[in-house]
């Protein structure tokens, strides 16, 4: 069971991106019987369902297909089918082929494994990427990530949500400036809050934090990005009145919902580690 293997401990991240092949084919060879097909000389059976590797749970195929191939007047066929894990995510590709040309005749098959790697939350050599896509269907993580790491994953996430550059600049002693938006020639300061509560709040003295560091800075636009359920309301009062007084050109304060629906927006949650893998592999077979 997963809960019991220690590769599964609870806050994991897995990735399963990384992937193995393994080949079985027989070389083109004579054909004894051309006219009746290619035959049945090499078993091209795809199974039903498997175990995973992993977890050991049942996975079943969620996509499968067959694409008739023509090669050189010869004919056959390409057929897959991917079976995931909904307990881990562990995937498995398995690709079958086979086609003749007179008495010439070709089979095999393929399988790509999936390979497990898996990282503590608080693993600062985590890769961005990944966390991005575990945050998509585990949001609670975003609780136990390093506060560098948060710091990292904002400023892809906003890079790419606004299609602009995103400067890490925050370190000890910053005055509040983790990082630094520039969006039409206009500089945004950010501060960034990992909160391990999720139903903490920020207060005002965070807004008159990041005010004061943002116009001793010498900028107009602020921004501040945390895993807080909410703000309060003299908080949001006194992000408007910094903006209204003009001291500001503009105060944006993003929470954790409102910060999740900007990641999904650029990570979709339906966007499977073996889906870019496969969409190669069947322009590969349309060439």
């Amino acid at each position: 069971m997963v809960d019991g293997d220690p590769i599964f401990k609870s806050g994991s991240v897995l990735d399963y991106s990384d992937y193995i092949d393994q080949e079985e084919s027989e070389t083109p060879f004579t054909n004894p019987n051309p006219e009746g097909g290619a035959g049945n000389v090499m078993d091209l059976t795809i199974p039903l369902s498997l175990k995973c590797k992993y977890c050991g749970a049942t996975t079943k195929s969620i996509d499968n297909g067959e694409i008739d191939l023509h090669v050189h007047l010869g004919a056959g066929y390409r057929k897959f089918k991917v079976f995931s894990c909904d307990i881990c995510g562990w995937w498995e590709i398995h690709l079958a082929h086979n086609w003749y040309r007179g008495y010439e005749y070709e089979c095999g098959r393929i399988t790509h494994t999936a390979i497990l790697r898996r990282f503590d939350p608080c693993d600062l050599s985590l890769p961005v990427d990944i966390l991005s896509h575990h945050l998509t269907k585990h949001q609670e993580t975003i609780y136990h990530i390093a506060p560098r790491k948060m710091e990292e994953l904002v400023q892809s996430v906003l890079s790419d949500f606004f299609d602009c550059e995103v400067s890490l600049v925050g370190k000890s002693g910053d005055g509040g400036v983790d990082l630094l938006l520039l969006h039409s020639d206009k500089p945004t300061v950010i501060q960034v809050k990992r909160r391990q509560n999720p139903n903490s709040k920020e207060r005002v003295h965070l807004i008159r934090e990041v005010l004061g560091a943002t116009l001793l800075s010498g900028y107009r636009r602020a921004c501040i990005v945390s895993t807080a359920y909410e703000y309060t309301e003299p908080a949001k009062k006194t992000a408007n009145s910094a903006v209204e007084s003009g001291l500001l050109s503009s105060f944006e304060l993003i929470d954790a919902e409102a910060f999740f629906r900007m990641l999904n927006c650029i990570v979709p949650a339906s966007t499977e580690n073996w889906h870019p893998l496969l969409e190669n592999l069947k322009k590969k077979w349309g060439e």
